[in-house]
């Protein structure tokens, strides 16, 4: 405890030596009380007579430490605006640590001058009650101090000639690079754009893709012989631009007649239609065997169109 109440007294110290020049001290003492204050300018300069120089332009921190008994009740009372012949500008929050010789207090304010010539710092009065009801009052005596004019110099009224500075070269690299890379971004804009669109899958890999998905059925029942129904008239229309996916199996056989299948592929075609047909409206489940039996069929009949005649120009090709 005792360390750290060393440490604040050291960093108050530190706070009152901000100042470059100390313009004066008073130390004034009455048992238990002991007062000082310091003033000081952080602009001062020294006159010719070797003592700090006070003029119009500086400003003034006032430091004052007040010592009493720990129980001590201190009232130090400072005006609003105006102390003395000068201006109060700041003041900050007073300070309190307790030290081996009692509890010290420290207030702070920043002053400066409104007027040139003889200017006086007022009396300063610190009043302390202490615990046994007593009181005490200590008496801080103002000073007369001189405020200077500050004196121009006449070299300082010459001003020195304008120097026009060359403009800075540009920066050709910089401009390049910008160049360069805008040019990038048009070559891969135009690039993105001229990529041909995707080519779509054609009706023989449609329905192989949907054929493999029934082969991976374990069960299969009404609903995976309609999806096979449907698979083969919908290849069959978009080869053979017909339109049986509307039509029974009476109306099929007609319509496959006047296209380009085989004989044979017109045979498997409409026995797979009708077994699908027959297991729609079967209650329960198809026999797998049966079912597989006619997915095989359905695979064969999906890769004969491109190896039949040359002359096809509707089956032959997809």
């Amino acid at each position: 405890m005792r360390f750290f109440m060393l440490f604040l007294l050291f960093m108050s110290a530190s706070q009152s030596c901000w100042a470059a020049v100390e313009l004066f001290s008073l130390q004034v003492e009455q048992p238990p009380l002991t007062a000082t204050l310091q003033i000081s300018g952080e602009t001062l300069n020294y006159g010719e007579d070797g003592q700090p120089l006070l003029t119009e332009v500086d400003q003034l921190r006032c430091l004052l430490q007040v010592t009493s008994p720990e129980d001590a009740r201190l009232i130090i009372v400072l005006p609003p605006n105006e102390y003395g012949d000068f201006s109060l500008l700041e003041k900050e929050t007073g300070q309190r640590h307790l030290t081996d010789q009692g509890l010290v207090s420290t207030l702070s304010w920043l002053i400066e001058p409104h007027k040139v010539g003889e200017s006086r710092l007022p009396d300063m009065t610190i009043r302390a009650e202490l615990a046994d009801g007593s009181h005490r009052q200590l008496l801080l005596p103002g000073r007369d101090v001189v405020v200077s004019r500050v004196v121009a110099s006449n070299e300082a009224d010459i001003l020195p000639p304008i120097v026009r500075e060359p403009p800075p070269p540009r920066d050709w690299r910089s401009l390049a690079i910008a160049v360069v890379s805008l040019s990038l971004v048009v070559v891969v804009w135009w690039l993105i754009c001229r990529r041909p669109d995707p080519v779509p899958p054609s009706p023989h890999e449609l329905a192989m893709a949907k054929l493999v998905q029934l082969q991976s059925c374990a069960t299969p029942s009404a609903t995976e012989a309609e999806i096979l129904s449907l698979l083969l008239r919908r290849f069959v229309d978009s080869c053979c631009m017909l339109h049986t996916s509307g039509q029974t199996l009476a109306e099929i056989g007609p319509a496959l007649q006047r296209s380009n299948l085989s004989a044979a592929q017109q045979h498997d075609l409409l026995t797979m239609l009708a077994q699908c047909e027959q297991w729609q409206f079967q209650p329960g489940t198809v026999a797998v065997n049966e079912f597989t039996a006619v997915l095989e069929q359905a695979r064969q009949f999906l890769v004969l169109p491109a190896d039949t005649g040359q002359d096809d120009k509707t089956c032959g090709r997809w």
